[in-house]
């Protein structure tokens, strides 16, 4: 009955009242798929804006970064851009589950990383 319009999100008993059942997206239909592109997509182009700004921070010259050996500068380099892909990849990962939450901790996590930059690139600390 998937093709005539049954909503799987409930179930039909034999007194044939509705009762919903647990549904593990919130995302159903050509609608819901399309809703998850675009939060997957926010959330992608979130990440790119996040190594573009750590990557703008470390070679920024700010005395911050500047002051490290250049080994520790090398490996904290190399350390901070794998966490950086480790966190894109996990709220990718729980924005595609449906987990919609995570895309606005993300976004929260993005503007603390915009906001940072910014004072880090214009001196302002």
């Amino acid at each position: 009955m998937r093709g005539c319009g049954f909503d799987e999100r409930f179930q039909r008993p034999t007194n044939d009242i509705l009762h919903p059942t647990k549904c593990a997206l919130p995302f159903h239909g050509d609608c819901g798929r399309i809703t998850l592109m675009v939060f997957i997509i926010v959330t992608l182009l979130l990440g790119m804006g996040n190594f573009a700004w750590h990557r703008a921070v470390l070679e920024s010259g700010h005395r911050m970064v500047s002051d490290m050996p250049p080994e520790s500068r090398r490996t904290f380099r190399l350390f901070s851009l794998a966490l950086e892909f480790l966190l894109l990849c996990g709220a990718l990962y729980a924005v595609r589950l449906g987990h919609t939450h995570w895309l606005w901790a993300y976004l929260g996590y993005s503007a603390i990383n915009a906001g940072a930059a910014w004072l880090i690139l214009k001196r302002k600390i």
